[in-house]
């Protein structure tokens, strides 16, 4: 019998940067992806590299981008352009994000971020869409589980 999930459940939100902070779900979100993490390799070879083999050692890490597809709702709180993700596009501010997975027991990704891309999307016979993408900075934390 397999563990395998599906997605529905899963609920991003943002902190108020207060304490103790308070999150606020991002409304109507469909979609979410990543982080796509990764890691710098420099190149570490040198003239006695065994049998002329370049050699790599571990870099830096990069936590990468979460990019969030959802139902555009230009009036509602998490998304206007005073106090949601339009308002944090602009003024450029690091915020604390978090992604809760459903079922139990609870497991969470939290992670600090700035909004790098608000993109809404108008088309003439669908509903009003908006990707949005979030740039991690720092060290992710996983917990739960």
């Amino acid at each position: 019998m397999t563990d395998a999930q599906i997605g529905y459940g899963t609920v991003l939100s943002f902190g108020n940067g207060a304490s103790p902070e308070l999150f606020t779900a991002l409304a109507e979100v469909n979609s979410l992806t990543g982080p796509g993490m990764s890691r710098e390799t420099p190149d570490a070879t040198h003239m006695g590299s065994p049998g002329g083999w370049r050699e790599f050692v571990g870099g830096l890490k990069d936590a990468g981008e979460i990019t969030i597809e959802c139902n555009h709702l230009p009036r509602n709180a998490t998304q206007d352009a005073t106090t949601g993700v339009l308002a944090f596009f602009a003024s450029g501010e690091t915020k604390n994000w978090r992604i809760e997975f459903p079922g139990s027991p609870a497991v969470s990704w939290e992670f600090q971020a700035v909004v790098s891309a608000f993109e809404p999307d108008f088309q003439i016979e669908e509903k009003l869409m908006l990707s949005i993408t979030l740039k991690v900075s720092g060290q992710p934390a996983f917990l739960g589980g």
